[in-house]
Parts: C-alpha cells; sequence; structure tokens
C-alpha cells in the first residue's frame, strides 16, 4: 500500500499483490484486515471516497470478467461493499470506478510494469476550509448574477 497526500486529496494505492488473486475480484482473506482498517480511517475524515479499479493491459475473458473493464470495476465495487459492512461511512460519500487499463502507472511491456498497473485507489477528495468555500460561492454567485 501506497499513501500520497496533496493539498485536499488523499491517495491511498492498493497493490494486486496480496489483495486480489490473479484474475479475481474477491478480496483475499488475508487483506481484509488492511480494508478495514482503512474504512475505520475513512470515517476519522471528511470528503468524497472514490474507489477506482486498474488493470494491466493483458485481455482477460472469463466467464466471471469478460474483460479488463469488468475486473476493474468488480475489484472496486469488492473494497467499497467490504468498507460499507464494516464501518459507518456514509454510502452518499463512496463511487466505485474501474479504469481498466486506461491509466496506467508504467509500461506494460514489463512484468514489473504490469504489475505496477494492477491496483485499486481510494481517491479522498477533502472539502475545501470554510474561508475558501465561501469565497468560491461568492464567485459563484456573481457569475450567476453576470449571466442575468
Amino acid at each position: 500500500i501506497d499513501v500520497e497526500s496533496t493539498s485536499r486529496t488523499i491517495l491511498i494505492r492498493i497493490r494486486e499483490k496480496g489483495s486480489f488473486a490473479s484474475g479475481s475480484a474477491l478480496l483475499n482473506t488475508s487483506f481484509v484486515g488492511v480494508i478495514d482498517k482503512i474504512a475505520s480511517a475513512l470515517t476519522q475524515i471528511e470528503g468524497r471516497i472514490s474507489v477506482e479499479g486498474h488493470t494491466d493491459n493483458i485481455p482477460i475473458n472469463t466467464f466471471s470478467y469478460p474483460s479488463n473493464w469488468d475486473l476493474s470495476a468488480a475489484r472496486s465495487v469488492a473494497v467499497v461493499r467490504r468498507m460499507l459492512d464494516i464501518s459507518s461511512l456514509n454510502p452518499t460519500r463512496v463511487t466505485a470506478s474501474g479504469f481498466a487499463a486506461t491509466r496506467p502507472q508504467a509500461i506494460n511491456s514489463t512484468a514489473a510494469g504490469r504489475a505496477k498497473n494492477r491496483r485499486v485507489e481510494i481517491v479522498v477528495k477533502q472539502p475545501l476550509d470554510e474561508a475558501s468555500d465561501k469565497l468560491l460561492r461568492s464567485i459563484g454567485n456573481d457569475l450567476t448574477l453576470d449571466q442575468r
């Protein structure tokens, strides 16, 4: 797991290794505790939570997952379902998305690159502070008045 923070965004990157078996969207039982800790931590902070699934560019075509789109979306949904099942997270704060191989972090021509691309990311967009929020609302109101 990698954690990055920039201004009002927190990114928690979960690598496929250890979290899901290859070609599966079932969370490994050994990894469920990690998701539980993440969910518990997310209840302590404000913001919108987007769970995003990513794959490498090797096509998958199984009965359960006919494409990388299906697999990436199913993995993000598995993480969201677990987080909502065990925590008091408000479901209106959370979305799940699948991006397949459209947002690679590394080149897909090597095994190491493909491994880096197989991931689930939890992106938390924290709200603006009160002063910034008032300023943006003021600007929005001014623009609305100008358009009349």
